[in-house]
């Protein structure tokens, strides 16, 4: 396996590592092993980033088919008021087996998101953190897919 010192100089330049702890608030520790360890972080990255602007969540199991920074050109196209961009879900949202409200026809997948970190501190309702924490405790019981499941209803009520 290659760690990123043994890459190809040409790489190395383009992609930047940094390792940042994992951070949930204090009372939400529950929270990080819903689903799969950590996989709702993505849910605090506002608070967690004040500093920054823009982000793209990436899941750890995606191939690339193209050069992955070519995503923050996606940012250009988002309008004065959106906040997130993700893909559409392919299964799960239409069958017996989800329990919860979801955005669209589809449902959203989680796997790639598009987060402009600075408008998600201005959501209604108290901030980002506040809304998908209502959300949370009010679905607990029939979340299955945590921060996807957050997610889509978050957008469902939203839209």
């Amino acid at each position: 396996m290659l760690i990123c010192c043994e890459w190809p100089v040409e790489y190395q330049r383009r992609v930047i590592f940094e390792w940042h702890p994992v951070w949930y608030p204090k009372d939400r520790e529950d929270m990080r092993l819903m689903f799969r360890t950590c996989a709702t972080e993505r849910l605090f990255l506002p608070e967690m980033f004040p500093s920054v602007d823009a982000a793209i969540y990436i899941d750890t199991d995606l191939i690339f088919l193209r050069p992955p920074e070519e995503l923050w050109a996606e940012f250009e196209k988002f309008d004065e008021v959106q906040l997130a961009a993700m893909a559409p879900c392919l299964f799960h949202y239409g069958s017996s087996k989800n329990k919860v409200p979801f955005y669209g026809d589809t449902g959203l997948n989680a796997g790639v998101m598009h987060m402009n970190l600075t408008r998600m501190k201005d959501f209604p309702g108290g901030g980002w953190i506040a809304a998908n924490m209502k959300v949370f405790d009010t679905f607990k019981k029939r979340i299955k897919l945590a921060d996807q499941d957050i997610l889509n209803i978050l957008f469902y009520k939203v839209s």
